[in-house]
């Protein structure tokens, strides 16, 4: 994963899935020198958010673009649990001329197994963007779980296959520090988005592979080249 990636795209459905999905990688990838942007496809909208509730989201996503140190945000205009109103080609189009305009190696996406629907829209949209005709640059794509989405899914439907896992035990308490400036978002224990809950996901994951705390991600294309 990191060997290969110099320019990472993260696409989150709405502002906190990354963070709270895969804020210990996104430290990793700081770490190793990639630039890394981040395009949230969705904002709250009145009168679903008052404005002071408006004017907190938006004041949290500057806090945690700064935490995590996105070199880009790209702030996308669909309203939160309307997105399915809107026309897939509408999205595709647009995550297209910015592909086109990145140029990305990397994209981390959220993934189809999840139930809330604009995520799986999230995950469509890479889907249908990255055809070899249309980004051919693009090497590799991982989705990635978010907690309360993807876990709680009926298994016996929807279940997320691990394939890749990152070592985030050194960035673990970064991770629950720049996930709690979402002031919204953030419950108490045993709510998965708790602290807690983040620290025993970590853990579960961790302990499938032999360490103390992991991101786990699913390997959807990745292209192996071999320079000559």
């Amino acid at each position: 994963m990191f060997n290969d990636a110099k320019i990472v795209l993260v696409l989150s459905a709405h502002a906190d899935d990354e963070v709270l999905g895969m804020g210990g990688t996104l430290f990793r990838l700081r770490e190793v020198g990639c630039r890394v942007i981040w395009l949230i496809m969705s904002r709250v909208w009145s009168p679903r958010w008052s404005e002071e509730k408006k004017s907190i989201r938006e004041r949290d996503i500057d806090r945690v673009a700064g935490c995590v140190g996105f070199d880009e945000v790209i702030r996308w205009d669909f309203p939160d649990n309307r997105m399915d109103e809107f026309p897939r080609d509408e999205y595709q189009s647009r995550l297209i001329q910015e592909l086109n305009r990145i140029r990305p190696d990397t994209i981390f996406s959220p993934g189809p197994w999840d139930w809330n629907w604009e995520h799986r829209i999230a995950f469509e949209t890479v889907e249908v963007s990255i055809k070899p005709a249309y980004s051919p640059f693009v090497r590799q794509v991982y989705a990635y779980e978010i907690p309360s989405s993807t876990d709680w899914t009926y298994k016996s439907v929807r279940q997320f296959p691990s394939s890749t896992y990152v070592d985030i035990e050194d960035v673990l308490e970064k991770k629950i520090a720049a996930a709690t400036l979402f002031s919204t978002e953030i419950a108490d224990f045993p709510h998965p988005r708790s602290p807690d809950g983040i620290r025993h996901y970590a853990a579960v994951r961790g302990m499938e592979v032999g360490i103390r705390a992991a991101e786990s991600f699913a390997l959807m294309r990745k292209i192996e080249r071999h320079d000559r």
